[in-house]
């Protein structure tokens, strides 16, 4: 297996050919079959995975224009492309402040945490469970005596604080949806 920033992928059949108008930095979500290629040789196709290779400014200098080295590399002779595997995808809040968009995100290596490229970490939604607790007691034996007997008494009880186990987050606002892979593309000339 290569290190992700000495290896640039390309899809072997690209989707430029449907989508011919797409701006440079476009990203798509891509269903079919990807092949590897060295990151520094010039790629056939208009296509690279966001893995978040490094990769040659002047092979790529319109790339470049529009990600700067947002996501890495030095802005000199090399940058990153997005490293989006693993991850969905979202649109930037923007100010209208949807519920849980802005929480608890990480800056990209050169940018700020509310815009393109920050990335937000596993959430739980704050939620409650509830559950039926038996209690028990002792009744006082009958003449003659019937030795003791233990009733049972229903009660419902209710969850509302969870803990955060293991450092996860836990959201007062949102849960992650489920969710299917797909390979990230990003258009690069």
């Amino acid at each position: 297996m290569t290190d992700k920033h000495e290896s640039g992928i390309v899809v072997s059949f690209p989707p430029a050919e449907t989508a011919p108008s797409s701006p440079i930095g476009a990203v798509i979500a891509y269903a079919g079959v990807v092949e590897t290629a060295p990151a520094e040789a010039p790629q056939p196709f208009d296509w690279l995975l966001c893995n978040g290779a490094a990769v040659n400014i002047s092979v790529y200098p319109k790339l470049f224009a529009a990600l700067s080295n947002r996501y890495g590399g030095d802005g000199k002779t090399k940058f990153a492309v997005p490293d989006y595997q693993g991850t969905f995808l979202r649109g930037v809040d923007d100010g209208s402040h949807f519920p849980g968009s802005t929480e608890n995100r990480t800056a990209p290596e050169h940018g700020s945490k509310n815009q393109v490229g920050s990335r937000q970490d596993y959430a739980l939604i704050e939620h409650e469970h509830q559950y039926q607790h038996k209690g028990s007691g002792v009744n006082t034996p009958s003449d003659p005596p019937m030795g003791e007997a233990i009733s049972a008494v229903d009660e419902d009880f209710t969850t509302t604080e969870i803990s955060q186990p293991q450092g996860k987050y836990i959201s007062t606002t949102e849960v992650r949806p489920v969710n299917t892979f797909v390979y990230w593309l990003i258009k690069a000339r």
